[in-house]
């Protein structure tokens, strides 16, 4: 549940037409993020959060990085259930 979910925000971010709907999908990541204890896809849910109005590159490059997080987040729940 926890993935789709997190999924879903961020092509909400990457198709985002106004601050508000950014926010809401980039708030939405972080608080899920929080409760399941991935920390490090929150903050960078937070920094992303705090950077909207950036420079297209900027935005590009947040998004690279929530992705990126949500690997690591992705192979680690993997992991676990392996075990």
């Amino acid at each position: 549940m926890f993935l789709p979910s997190v999924q879903g925000y961020l092509d909400q971010m990457r198709h985002a037409e106004s601050t508000t709907a950014w926010l809401h999908a980039t708030h939405a990541v972080k608080g899920v993020a929080r409760g399941v204890g991935a920390f490090a896809l929150a903050d960078a849910a937070e920094f992303a959060e705090q950077n909207y109005n950036s420079d297209q590159a900027t935005v590009a490059a947040v998004l690279d990085r929530l992705t990126e997080e949500l690997a690591h987040v992705a192979q680690f729940i993997e992991m676990r259930l392996k075990n």
